[in-house]
C-alpha cells in the first residue's frame, strides 16, 4: 500500500481530530445535563424521605407508553423505590459519560502532537493540550475539584444519609426499604468505581514508586 502524501496525511489527521473533538463536546453536554438531573433527583429523594405525604399529594399524572398513570395514587413506598431506580440509572449514565470524556482527552492530545509534529512547530497545534493547560487558572482547578472530587463524595454521603433516614424515619414495608437500599448500594458502587477506587489505586501506586526511590 502506497504511503499517503504528507498533506493528505495532515488532512486525514485533522478530520479525525475534528470528529473526535465533536464527540467529546457532545458527551460533555450530555454529562452536564445528567449532572443537573442527578441533583434534581437527589432533591426529590430528600423531599420523599422528609415529607413523603406532601410529595405524593402534589404529583399529578404522567404518560408512559401512551398510558396515563396517576402518580399521586401510587403507594408512597413504591414511588420512593421508583425514584431510587431512576436515580441509579441517571447516576450510572453520568459515570459512564464522564469517564468517556476523561478517556478521550489524552487521545485528543496525542492527535494534536501528531499534527503539530508534521507542521514543524510543536507549539502551533495544541489548543486543547499544552496551550490550554499552560498558566491554568485557579478557578478552573477549583471547578475540576468540585466536579471530580467534591461531587462524587457528595453523592456518596448523600446516598448514605438518605438511606439511613429512610430506615429510621419511614414506616414502609421491609421489602420497599430493601429495594431502595439495593438501588442506593448500586449507586454507591457506581461512583466508587468511577472515582474513589481508581484514585486510591493511583495513590497506592504513587506511594509504591516513592518507596523505591
Amino acid at each position: 500500500m502506497a504511503a499517503l502524501d504528507p498533506k493528505d496525511e495532515i488532512a486525514l489527521l485533522h478530520e479525525h481530530y475534528k470528529d473526535t473533538f465533536t464527540h467529546i463536546l457532545d458527551r460533555e453536554q450530555r454529562r452536564d445535563r445528567l449532572f443537573v438531573v442527578l441533583i434534581l433527583m437527589f432533591g426529590l429523594l430528600a423531599l420523599q424521605v422528609q415529607y413523603p405525604a406532601s410529595v405524593g399529594g402534589v404529583l399529578g399524572t404522567m404518560s408512559l407508553a401512551g398510558i396515563e398513570i396517576s402518580v399521586r395514587n401510587l403507594p408512597l413506598g413504591a414511588l420512593l423505590d421508583v425514584t431510587w431506580l431512576l436515580t441509579l440509572l441517571v447516576g450510572l449514565k453520568y459515570c459512564q459519560t464522564a469517564l468517556a470524556v476523561e478517556r478521550q482527552y489524552p487521545y485528543l492530545h496525542r492527535l494534536e502532537e501528531e499534527i503539530a509534529s508534521r507542521l514543524g512547530d510543536p507549539e502551533l497545534f495544541c489548543r486543547e493540550g499544552k496551550a490550554y493547560l499552560r498558566a491554568y487558572p485557579t478557578v478552573l482547578n477549583w471547578a475540576w475539584f468540585c466536579y471530580v472530587i467534591l461531587f462524587p463524595l457528595a453523592v456518596l454521603a448523600g446516598t448514605y444519609l438518605l438511606i439511613t433516614l429512610m430506615w429510621r424515619e419511614l414506616d414502609y414495608s421491609g421489602w420497599t426499604k430493601l429495594f431502595a437500599t439495593v438501588m442506593a448500594a448500586a449507586l454507591l458502587v457506581s461512583f466508587a468505581l468511577y472515582q474513589v477506587i481508581p484514585r486510591l489505586g493511583r495513590a497506592a501506586h504513587w506511594l509504591k514508586d516513592r518507596r523505591k526511590c
